[in-house]
């Protein structure tokens, strides 16, 4: 009995040689990296150009576009923005920074009935990753931010839609080209706006309108917050936009697994400014 005992349990032992060891248990889901202080820094300041001080001119209401049947209006759109991205996956790193110069135009056809059609495009078009110039064709692979949508002449914006790019519209129409005074809630944010004075700049008065914005939009795999402040001009008279500017800075945190199988996050923190003039 004892002799075979003891070869079952040779058997046994000769049989598990041959099986794949179990597998490791699965890596735990590492932490977002801490967002820290999120302020637009002095690289990236804005109403810099000084302009004369008038006497509050008569008003007799809130300001509105002029989306009188044949109006037409156009923007230039120059935008600067850097960032630095640090991914880890364990012990390994890897840090990549970028600038970019975009550019575009933002423009507002009336349609006679108190609205306009707004159609927006900014686009790439150089850029430098670590020091030095990328391509054209990495370049070109860089989506476009490209949208369409209804603005009313209080400025409230309906019915967009994106046709490109992950940029929010309500950012440009809630926090930069915003005729709204006080504090008030813009999807997933706040923003609030006032009056800080009256200019002449060129040969329209206008109405500065300041604003101090912060978003906290909902990722799928992390979380991101961003601020700013804008600074823009509307024309009393003419009713329009005559300069507008607009800094912000933005922390995302996120985390993924690699391909093979392993956790990485990745942090990113990015400034950026833009600026919209009228095309004449």
């Amino acid at each position: 009995m004892r002799r075979a005992a003891a070869e079952a349990l040779l058997l046994l032992a000769l049989a598990g040689c041959g099986r794949k060891p179990p597998p490791p248990p699965p890596e735990p889901e590492p932490e977002l990296p801490a967002i820290g202080a999120v302020e637009p820094s002095e690289a990236v300041r804005i109403d810099t150009e000084k302009f004369l001080e008038i006497p509050p001119p008569a008003r007799t209401g809130p300001l509105r576009w002029d989306f009188s049947p044949g109006r037409r209006y156009g923007y230039e759109v120059s935008q600067r923005l850097s960032q630095v991205t640090v991914v880890a996956a364990g012990k390994e790193k890897a840090v990549a920074r970028s600038e970019d110069r975009n550019g575009g135009y933002f423009e507002f056809i009336a349609e006679g009935n108190g609205t306009a059609q707004v159609r927006v495009k900014i686009q790439t078009r150089s850029s430098l990753i670590n020091g030095k110039p990328a391509s054209r064709e990495d370049i070109e692979k860089h989506k476009p931010t490209k949208f369409e949508g209804r603005l009313g002449e209080d400025g409230v914006l309906t019915g967009y839609h994106l046709l490109g790019g992950a940029s929010d519209p309500l950012i440009f129409f809630g926090a930069l080209l915003t005729l709204r005074e006080g504090e008030w809630k813009v999807g997933e944010g706040k923003v609030r706006t006032r009056i800080t004075g009256f200019f002449k700049v060129e040969r329209h008065e206008c109405a500065r309108l300041e604003s101090e914005f912060e978003f906290a939009p909902v990722l799928a795999t992390g979380r991101t917050l961003l601020r700013g402040r804008s600074a823009a001009y509307f024309a009393l008279r003419e009713r329009r936009f005559v300069r507008a500017e607009m800094a912000i800075a933005q922390a995302v945190r996120s985390r993924d697994r690699s391909p093979d199988g392993r956790w990485a996050t990745k942090a990113t923190d990015l400034e950026t400014v833009l600026s919209l003039r009228p095309i004449e």
